[in-house]
């Protein structure tokens, strides 16, 4: 039997596409550590310099920037652990998913043994598991993109009032 190109054409571009996918939701997440990191030491940094500043000016806008930061580190926690399910509204059509590419809960069932999982992926419709997974993916890759860029303009926010205050805390 003659492999068919066209498949093995399309499998091949959705692996890729399923790994960049991937590639990109772990970028989000690094960076989102990143700068949940560089605030939290901005907040300890302003947590000293507080305490030099003259008016109580000042003192507000530096209690304004950690508040900001604070809701900057939630909204990172989303971008690192979504609650919600992201790929919940796929619209599936006729496919039923096979769960063959990504197994999950693989000790909650006495059926999931490796000869039945074997025949299970030798039945699996692969174009269409791939595209389900990428879908997935591609879903939750959004929506890391919308928290992140929130949380990276709330980040500015608190830069510039840090900054703010130690202009006019030196006044």
């Amino acid at each position: 039997m003659l492999p068919d190109v066209k498949t093995d054409t399309t499998i091949s571009c959705l692996k890729h596409a399923i790994e960049g996918a991937q590639e990109t939701i772990r970028a989000y997440d690094t960076k989102a550590e990143i700068i949940g990191i560089l605030l939290t030491l901005a907040i300890g940094i302003t947590n000293v310099t507080c305490y030099q500043h003259n008016t109580a000016f000042a003192k507000c806008i530096i209690l304004s920037s950690w508040i900001v930061a604070l809701i900057t580190i939630a909204i990172l926690g989303l971008v690192l652990h979504p609650k919600k399910d992201p790929f919940k509204n796929i619209v599936l059509g006729n496919y039923i998913p096979s769960g063959t590419y990504f197994l999950s809960d693989l000790s909650s069932s006495p059926q999931n043994t490796v000869t039945i999982l074997a025949e299970k992926a030798i039945n699996t419709d692969w174009v269409s598991e791939l595209m389900y997974e990428n879908m997935k993916l591609s879903a939750i890759r959004d929506y890391k993109h919308c928290w992140f860029t929130l949380a990276l303009k709330l980040t500015g926010i608190t830069i510039l009032l840090i900054a703010s205050s130690i202009i006019i805390g030196s006044l």
